[in-house]
């Protein structure tokens, strides 16, 4: 372990031993190796080299080698290289994602004035198998059928989600009154 600038390097040359280990850091962490544990930092970058099992979490992660278990950063950077093998906890690809939309021309305005994308999970709390409440996120003009753009809606407690995807299905000219255990459509 090398510490250059505030930044520690975990290279080849360094073993360890035991159970689990955990890498806890206020600074920027690179790994450079094979690390079995979970490893935490302001900053981490795991490296074209790197290979990592187990939770890789940090205000800001940057991944060009492997990882076989979950990220967790406010900002996640995947490379080309980048292999990730387990899940994604963060929101910066979704915003990146809908900046691209926003950006593309498309017509007389952006892929995203002519999309709808709903971002979000089907469950509340996965530990629980709890749906309510969901934070979902619904982006785009749906090519002039999304009427309340920039706004926050919250639903009345135990709305199924399904209402939303009934609503979203009707935007985009599905002719349908129900979708899975909708009760009633959205005014979106």
């Amino acid at each position: 372990m090398s510490d250059r600038c505030g930044v520690v390097v975990i290279k080849d040359d360094l073993k360890f031993a035991g159970q689990r280990v955990k890498i806890v850091s206020q600074g920027k962490l690179q790994i450079d190796c094979e690390f079995e544990g979970d490893v935490t930092g302001t900053e981490v970058v795991i490296s074209e080299q790197g290979k990592v099992r187990g939770t890789v979490a940090g205000e800001r992660v940057t991944v060009l080698g492997k990882i076989f278990g979950g990220i967790r950063g406010k900002a996640v950077e995947l490379k080309s290289s980048a292999h990730v093998e387990g899940d994604i906890h963060h929101t910066s690809l979704f915003a990146k994602f809908v900046a691209k939309l926003n950006a593309t021309p498309d017509g007389d305005g952006t892929l995203l004035d002519n999309s709808m994308v709903l971002y979000g999970s089907g469950m509340s709390n996965a530990n629980d198998h709890t749906h309510a409440p969901l934070p979902l996120v619904v982006a785009g003009g749906g090519s002039g059928a999304m009427r309340k753009l920039g706004h926050h809606l919250a639903s009345p407690p135990n709305t199924p989600m399904a209402n939303l995807l009934l609503s979203l299905a009707q935007k985009a000219g599905v002719e349908t009154t129900t979708f899975g255990a909708s009760t009633e459509a959205m005014d979106l």
